[in-house]
């Protein structure tokens, strides 16, 4: 059986911005983390601001993730033009 296939460059260009995006929030959490706990980095305000960032901004990023995830298993409902683009 010969199967073709397509590879779309603009959504694998969406999808290596979405994991890419995550990917990048973790490690801001985990430094966030790290800091706090080994207090690094200016006084406590300064580390439990930069955690409440990255899990702000981590939200995002896997609601982007997951809409490029099930955009490409297939799903109808899920597009990747449902994600912004850069």
């Amino acid at each position: 059986m010969n199967h073709q296939v397509s590879i779309d460059f603009s959504s694998t260009k969406t999808i290596a911005l979405a994991i890419a995006l995550l990917v990048f929030d973790v490690v801001g959490i985990v430094l966030g983390i790290v800091m706090s706990y080994n207090r690094v980095g200016g006084d406590r305000a300064h580390r439990i601001f930069l955690a409440i960032l990255g899990v702000v901004h981590f939200l995002p990023s896997l609601y982007y993730t997951r809409i490029a995830y099930y955009a490409y298993k297939g799903y109808t409902v899920f597009s990747f033009a449902n994600i912004l683009s850069a």
